[in-house]
């Protein structure tokens, strides 16, 4: 079962054991993203498949997060963003960073300096991201798949 799978991480991750890796596949992910409650706030906003090291999601990302830091983007206040984009999903400095790589819109790359500012931003809100990363040691996508490893001891 996935979420025991991902309850005895956790719970071992939390205790400070270094538990076997968390090895996750696409399919994995998107029953978390549908089911489990620490994943609430991108339900229905994401869905992902990993080929190679890559990670792409068809994404509904609200535009109100993004339209305050956009010169001349006020008119898409309460909009979406429809599309296919490539993700980078790495951890830093104990943070789940997942950021945008490229964004496709009916098979468009977007304009440039709207490409140059949604790439600064992390999609993971702070608020959002698990409590348990500064646990983790690391996070890895490789050959289809997402490794998490825990640091032991913290």
């Amino acid at each position: 079962m996935l979420e025991q799978r991902v309850g005895e991480f956790g719970t071992a991750a939390e205790a400070g054991e270094k538990p076997a890796p968390l090895v996750l596949t696409s399919d994995d992910l998107n029953a978390l993203i549908a089911n489990h409650p620490s994943w609430r706030l991108i339900r229905g906003k994401v869905y992902v498949s990993m080929q190679d090291d890559q990670v792409t999601g068809d994404i509904a990302l609200p535009l109100d997060d993004f339209v305050e830091h956009i010169p001349r983007m006020s008119r898409l206040e309460g909009r979406y963003l429809n599309g296919t984009a490539t993700l980078r999903v790495v951890l830093v400095d104990e943070i789940l960073v997942v950021s945008l790589r490229s964004l496709k819109i009916k098979g468009e790359e977007l304009p440039s300096e709207l490409m140059d500012e949604l790439r600064k931003r992390n999609l993971v809100d702070k608020s959002q991201a698990n409590a348990i990363t500064d646990k983790l040691e690391s996070i890895e996508v490789k050959d289809g798949k997402l490794t998490i490893k825990a640091r032991p001891g913290k």
